[in-house]
């Protein structure tokens, strides 16, 4: 083998095969060895330009990407270069948009995703509310709500509670013909929270 200092060819001291796989000799003796560790070299960093300082035995580690005088400058050259398609790890999966039909691109973990985009997220979940709830309680729901419990004196008519009230219809809002059936006064009756739990529990309980 030859010395990579002073070009001298000379025999390792330990010759067995996995010795000099796993640490192949590169001087001849200590000194050389020490000389070339302590001796620089001056390189220029691939990122920002300035020139640095490096041991010899270390001048070519980089090559392929640098050399660069920092973990800073390569992890800026990274972020340069190294980025999308570029990137060794870079993985996407394409999926169909469950509302607009369009393709999108997503990393593996995302697989279940449905949709591209937050605002076809928003459009599809009012479209599917509307088909699920086609008599919505309406814009004058919150009127006639207040016009019951002034008639109930602000007060549930079960147990006389004053806070946590609700308006319950009498005849289940989804049972009803139409809209103004539902909201008539008289199918309205001011509760508690815990009554009318309590009457929606007896009512499934007599159901089943």
């Amino acid at each position: 083998m030859l010395c990579l200092r002073c070009g001298k060819e000379f025999e390792p001291k330990d010759q067995s095969p996995s010795h000099l796989k796993r640490n192949p000799p590169m001087y001849c003796s200590h000194e050389c060895g020490k000389y070339a560790r302590l001796s620089k070299v001056t390189l220029v960093c691939r990122q920002c330009g300035k020139e640095f300082q490096r041991k010899k035995y270390m001048s070519e580690w980089s090559q392929e990407r640098g050399p660069f005088c920092g973990f800073d400058c390569y992890a800026r050259w990274q972020s340069q270069h190294i980025t999308g398609k570029e990137n060794p790890n870079y993985k996407r999966i394409f999926l169909q948009c469950a509302h607009c039909g369009d393709d999108f691109e997503v990393q593996p973990y995302q697989k279940d995703r449905r949709f591209c985009s937050r605002s076809c997220f928003e459009l599809f979940a009012r479209e599917m509310w509307k088909s699920r709830n086609p008599d919505s309680r309406g814009n004058c729901w919150k009127a006639i709500r207040v016009q019951a419990l002034e008639r109930d004196h602000w007060e549930c008519q079960d147990c006389h509670s004053t806070t946590n009230l609700v308006v319950h219809h009498k005849k289940p809002f989804s049972e009803c013909s139409c809209r103004e059936s539902a909201h008539e006064l008289g199918n309205l009756v001011t509760l508690c929270r815990a009554c009318h739990r309590s009457l929606h529990n007896h009512t499934s309980i007599l159901h089943h």
